[in-house]
């Protein structure tokens, strides 16, 4: 499945995988990453929450980037987010075409429960705000 695909197939919907190991907690940001890690990128879904996904994650299977303010994401990448945003932080994953570009101000991606108990949705960052970086498949 490619992640144009992906995004078809879930945009609009809940996706509730529980990769978060926690009782009780339903379509959260992680669930909706790691599908897609296992599904479209065909690797093992990153444990814990999203704020640990920078140190949770295999280095056989990813490259970090520690968001920089000269950093421009890629499609695919995922963006983790800190405690700026949440307890927990937050994970999404960039989604760049020629109608939703992504450039040191802003970018846009596929995202759950950005907007609390929000379905899977693009949505546009205006600002790079409690970003602290991005994973991108080997």
């Amino acid at each position: 499945m490619t992640y144009p695909e992906f995004v078809r197939k879930y945009n609009g919907h809940y996706v509730e995988a529980d990769y978060s190991g926690r009782p009780g907690t339903k379509y959260q940001c992680v669930d909706l990453v790691n599908q897609y890690i296992k599904e479209v990128l065909k690797k093992n879904p990153i444990g814990g929450n999203a704020i640990d996904f920078d140190r949770n994650f295999n280095p056989a299977d990813f490259i970090y980037y520690r968001n920089t303010a000269s950093f421009v994401p890629k499609s695919g990448d995922i963006a983790i987010f800190g405690r700026l945003v949440g307890t927990y932080g937050h994970v999404d994953i960039v989604y760049v075409d020629p109608y939703w570009p992504a450039n040191v101000r802003n970018f846009c991606s596929f995202s759950q429960n950005w907007g609390k108990g929000t379905p899977a949705h693009l949505i546009r960052h205006n600002m790079y705000y409690g970003v602290k970086g991005f994973l991108r498949k080997k």
